[in-house]
């Protein structure tokens, strides 16, 4: 009977512990990141595959972002539908 002890009161613990509601509005306790918006200058024509240098302006707040360490960005063709995975 004894080695039953430790297994119960693992489950028993656990079953009270998930009992526990966490507190809906929990993550607005954690600091929430300024959404970033960015502006970008296409030139004025584009040659069907040759490489091209597009300028974009990332600001945050309506401050440039100058210290990015990365930014990516993902460009598809015009109407072609999109599966962004999150």
């Amino acid at each position: 009977m004894n080695k039953w002890k430790i297994p119960g009161l693992v489950i028993l613990s656990t079953i009270l512990l998930s009992a526990c509601s966490v507190n809906s509005n929990a993550d607005k306790l954690y600091k929430q990141p300024k959404p970033l918006s960015a502006h970008v200058m296409l030139p004025e024509t584009i040659k069907p595959r040759s490489i091209q240098v597009l300028e974009v302006h990332v600001m945050q707040e309506n401050k440039t972002v100058d210290d990015a360490k990365s930014v990516q960005f993902k460009v598809w063709k015009k109407d072609v539908p999109v599966k962004l995975k999150q």
